[in-house]
């Protein structure tokens, strides 16, 4: 009788991997409402003012960028960490990844939102 291989994979490499394809999938979405985005977006809002610049659509593009390649990072970090068996480490990573996530897709929504998307 064969004896099957099982898979295992540990908490933090399982974290980080949600914290891969959130932004993936903050990017999809990101890129696929672009296109009807105006080409004058609001890029910089200031407390108690309101929009105050404004710019191409372009300038967004890197808002969901940055968290899909701090995920892309924490992949490696924390299978690293794994066999080094600190996984503390593997789990700020992580939550530095997902912590910068919501943080730019909320940033986004609001982008979105006052350029009428």
């Amino acid at each position: 009788m064969k004896k099957k291989h099982t898979v295992y994979i540990s908490r933090p490499v399982l974290i980080s991997i949600v914290a891969f394809v959130l932004p993936m999938c903050l990017l999809i979405v990101f890129f696929s409402l672009s296109s009807g985005l105006p080409d004058r977006v609001p890029t910089h809002f200031t407390n108690g003012i309101g929009i105050d610049g404004w710019g191409a659509k372009s300038e967004l593009y890197p808002l969901p960028i940055i968290p899909a390649v701090l995920g892309a990072i924490t992949i490696p970090l924390a299978v690293v960490f794994d066999k080094k068996e600190i996984p503390f480490f593997s789990y700020f990573a992580s939550g530095i990844s997902l912590f910068v996530t919501v943080l730019m897709a909320l940033v986004i929504a609001m982008f979105l939102k006052a350029a009428g998307v």
